[in-house]
């Protein structure tokens, strides 16, 4: 009869059973790699983060890279420098670049609940009217670019 995996075995999925707090780690690389084979050896705790979880993140929004970590403060930091948004899973991480990790990003249920072309009430050449339903953001958040109704519309 197979066990129960305890919560330190079980892999992170981005569609939990209960909705977990805000997590976000910040990752110095020691080594390079990949993010998708990196960032499961470095980022710790329960529930674990596996190569399926860190290409759902990725293709959620959910983590930036930077060749050089950033200040804590990043007023006056040129956006050239500052962490971007990561679209590739097996992008290249380089010794000493930085990584930050929205592990349990904000996650709006809703927005695959909707049939986004009849939510458009009126578009023209640059602009469109959308009936958005509540629970579902407008723009994307620094965790999700994914689930809200500018990418969806």
């Amino acid at each position: 009869r197979p066990h129960a995996a305890s919560s330190s075995e079980r892999p992170l999925r981005l569609h939990p059973a209960e909705k977990l707090p805000p997590r976000v780690e910040h990752v110095v690389a020691e080594t390079g790699g990949t993010l998708r084979t990196l960032l499961p050896r470095v980022i710790p705790g329960s529930p674990r983060v596996d190569e399926t979880a860190v290409r759902q993140l990725v293709a959620l929004g959910a983590v930036y890279y930077a060749e050089r970590p950033p200040p804590r403060d990043l007023a006056g930091v040129p956006r050239a420098l500052r962490p971007k948004r990561v679209r590739d899973p097996d992008q290249e991480v380089l010794p000493g670049s930085y990584c930050r990790v929205h592990v349990h990003p904000k996650r709006f249920p809703a927005a695959d609940a909707v049939d986004w072309r009849a939510r458009v009430v009126a578009h023209g050449e640059d602009w469109v009217v959308v009936d958005k339903p509540p629970g579902v953001s407008v723009n994307p958040t620094v965790d999700n670019a994914v689930e809200c109704a500018a990418a969806l519309v």
